[in-house]
C-alpha cells in the first residue's frame, strides 16, 4: 500500500515540475518585468498554481495586474503627499498659536509664560531625544 503511495506522490511531484518548468518557460518567452517573473516565482515556489489556470494566463492578465500595481502605487503616492500637507499645516497652525499665546502673556503673566515656555521646551526636547534614540537604534 505504501509503494502506490510513494509512486503517487512521485507522480504528483513530475507533474508540478513540468508546471514549474512551463511557468519558467512563459515567463521567460513573455519578456514580463521582473517583479511580476519574481510574483509567479514565489507563487510557484509555495505550492504551486493548478494546471488550468496556468492554461489560462496571458498578456492582458499580466496588463491588468500591471495596470492595478499602478493605480495602487498612484494612490500610494497621493495619500503620502496629502499626508504631508497636513503635518506642514498642522505645524504652521501650532506655530501661530505658540506665538499668539506669548504676545499675549509677554506683558501679563511672566511666570505663567515662562511655565509654558519650559513645559513646551521639555515637550519639544523629549520628542527630539526618541526621534534621535530611534534614528541611533535604526542605524545601528
Amino acid at each position: 500500500m505504501s509503494d502506490k503511495k510513494e509512486i503517487i506522490k512521485a507522480d504528483t511531484k513530475s507533474k508540478e515540475d513540468a508546471d514549474k518548468s512551463k511557468v519558467s518557460e512563459m515567463v521567460k518567452e513573455s519578456g514580463m518585468p521582473k517583479k511580476i517573473a519574481e510574483m509567479f516565482s514565489m507563487t510557484m515556489q509555495s505550492g504551486g498554481l493548478p494546471h488550468q489556470i496556468l492554461d489560462k494566463i496571458t498578456e492582458k492578465h499580466i496588463d491588468k495586474v500591471l495596470e492595478i500595481t499602478d493605480k495602487t502605487n498612484s494612490f500610494v503616492h497621493q495619500d503620502n503627499k496629502s499626508g504631508r500637507r497636513y503635518g506642514l499645516a498642522y505645524a504652521v497652525l501650532a506655530i501661530i498659536v505658540l506665538v499668539v499665546l506669548v504676545w499675549s502673556l509677554k506683558d501679563n503673566n511672566k511666570e505663567l509664560l515662562t511655565q509654558i515656555l519650559v513645559i513646551l521646551a521639555s515637550i519639544i526636547g523629549g520628542f527630539g531625544a526618541g526621534y534621535g534614540y530611534c534614528k541611533y537604534k535604526s542605524s545601528s
